[in-house]
């Protein structure tokens, strides 16, 4: 059990939680320009030369992205002013990736900072572990599929 977490974790933890810590959580702000001016071009360009329809389309396309874009930037400067793990965030975690790969996430973090008792994990640390732990269970399932040198015959 967490200390100080709740048994009540909102659907809006885990989504929060499970965004942090998946694959393709923080995008790097370089990606989110360049791609919006793209798409703003080819919008304003449809707009004057096509139809309408493809115009809208782009532009409701581009306004999502930029939504995404605002909400990245948010969540990296929420990350920057609360870098600890809060006993909520790691409740979302545990629920959002489950409990063998929240306690190997664990284990790694334990494996890597020893036995210091001061310190205090980080959000940023725990993502990383959980990529860890996720890369190395993508691994097995494909050491799995292959085939043991020891058992291939040669001619």
């Amino acid at each position: 059990m967490i200390p100080g977490a709740t048994d009540t974790v909102t659907a809006a933890d885990r989504a929060l939680a499970a965004w942090e810590v998946g694959s393709l959580s923080g995008m790097p702000g370089i990606i989110h320009l360049p791609v919006s001016g793209m798409m703003l071009i080819a919008s304003l360009t449809v707009t004057f030369f096509g139809d309408k329809a493809s115009a809208l389309v782009l532009l409701v396309a581009l306004a999502g992205w930029l939504v995404l874009a605002v909400a990245d930037l948010a969540r990296g400067l929420w990350i920057r002013r609360h870098p600890y793990a809060s006993a909520r965030w790691l409740a979302g975690v545990r629920r959002a990736v489950g409990d063998e790969t929240f306690g190997r996430a664990l284990e790694h973090l334990k494996t890597c900072f020893g036995p210091d008792e001061a310190y205090v994990v980080r959000r940023a640390d725990m993502a990383l572990g959980i990529s860890i732990v996720r890369a190395n269970q993508r691994d097995s399932r494909r050491r799995a599929e292959g085939n043991m040198l020891a058992t291939i015959t040669g001619p």
